[in-house]
């Protein structure tokens, strides 16, 4: 048997299946080994097995730690595309330092808010597609991409070295069906190690 520690950041809706704090098939040295107890501290905090979780998930979201010794963090921005004709945006990056992405991690990630959780349920939420691109200051193409029916989005820099100085960020958006004016705003966050 392979569990899964996992947590929902979300946290308003407890899982109650196999392995939840409920369950009848703890025993209390499997309990001891796992960290059982943890449970009780955090309603997000849940226990799946692997088998149970490839059937019912069909992606994950791996958030970094806050750790600010590990992790540079840029802040955050949030970019409204409310009154938008054409949703998109440049956001101008300043780096301090080079980074070598060979051996570091370099993320930008833009992440759809708005009541996503309730719109989904009642079914009237469809996440957004992004495209996005990293520049020099002069346009030069660095990298990009796009996703697509996701509530976030994120460019992963992981080869060569970006010179310290000025970047563009481009980011565009194609809404789902909403009229929720939250699901237009986006939250664009840069982390590096």
């Amino acid at each position: 048997m392979h569990l899964l520690r996992l947590r929902n950041p979300w946290g308003s809706v407890e899982y109650n299946g196999d392995w939840s704090k409920r369950s009848s098939k703890w025993t209390d040295d499997l309990k001891s080994k796992v960290g059982f107890d943890d449970l009780k501290n955090d309603p997000g905090l849940f226990f799946i097995e692997w088998k149970e979780w490839t059937d019912a998930f069909r992606n994950l979201t791996i958030c970094l730690e806050a750790n600010p010794s590990k992790y540079k963090h840029s802040g955050q921005t949030l970019i409204d595309f409310n009154d938008d004709e054409w949703p998109h945006t440049f956001l101008k990056l300043k780096l301090d330092q080079d980074y070598n992405c060979d051996k570091e991690a370099f993320a930008i990630n833009f992440y759809q808010q708005g009541p996503r959780l309730e719109g989904y349920k009642i079914g009237k939420f469809r996440a957004a597609n992004f495209s996005m691109a990293l520049m020099t200051a002069s346009g030069d193409y660095i990298q990009g991409g796009s996703h697509g029916g996701l509530c976030s989005a994120t460019l992963l820099i992981k080869e060569g070295t970006l010179k310290a100085g000025e970047y563009i960020i481009h980011v565009a958006a194609k809404w789902g069906t909403s009229d929720h004016p939250d699901f237009k705003r986006v939250l664009a966050d840069i982390y590096s190690t």
